[in-house]
């Protein structure tokens, strides 16, 4: 009879586990000059209104050096994720940045706003997904030396264990200068890296 009980007050807290446990993800990204990391935290492990696996938290950082410059970017992150109801293997996410950047000797900052929408091959044996993120900041939204502030990702991805993927991918980020029609590359170059879930 104890034993019983024991399996289940076991199951029940089994269940809750997988009920609350959070999506959290790091992933770093690099080519030859770049280095790109990320950290995106489920905000249902803090806050217990909040859904599992839809809205998050997150920081990311860009380093880019080359024969010529030095250029770093930080950004701090909040995204809403869901499913397309009526399609699971499409996923839709939107949210807004607050970016901080060193280009080229000139200090940008921004509030880009977005979306990424994810597609996921509907084969459980071939776990293979793409990827596309757009985020904009209009005049209003740029400050320092920038104008504007545009921000594009795409990325193949390949799961290889359980919430592992490794991916390549290729990234735009460009913003107008002030006073200025000048468009500066901030990076426009491909990538490869790894993503991992916890």
């Amino acid at each position: 009879m104890e034993f019983i009980l024991l399996k289940k007050i076991f199951a029940i807290l089994l269940i809750s586990y997988s009920q609350l446990s959070a999506f959290h993800s790091v992933m770093v990204n690099m080519n030859n000059e770049e280095l790109e990391t990320n950290i995106n935290l489920d905000l249902a492990q803090f806050i217990d209104k909040f859904p599992v696996n839809h809205y998050f938290i997150g920081y990311n950082y860009l380093y880019i050096e080359n024969n010529t410059y030095i250029n770093t970017m930080q950004s701090v992150n909040l995204l809403m994720r869901n499913r397309l109801p009526n399609y699971r293997p499409i996923t839709f996410t939107l949210g807004a940045k607050f970016i901080s950047a060193d280009m080229n000797n000139k200090q940008i900052s921004a509030v880009p706003f977005g979306f990424s929408v994810k597609f996921e091959l509907p084969i459980n044996s071939l776990p293979i997904s793409f990827y596309a993120q757009v985020f904009y900041s209009p005049k209003p939204l740029t400050f320092s030396d920038g104008d504007t502030y545009l921000e594009q990702k795409y990325e193949l991805s390949f799961e290889v264990i359980e919430k592992g993927q490794i991916f390549i991918g290729y990234r735009d980020i460009s913003s107008t200068l002030k006073q200025s029609d000048r468009v500066m590359e901030f990076s426009k170059i491909p990538y490869a890296g790894l993503r991992i879930g916890f």
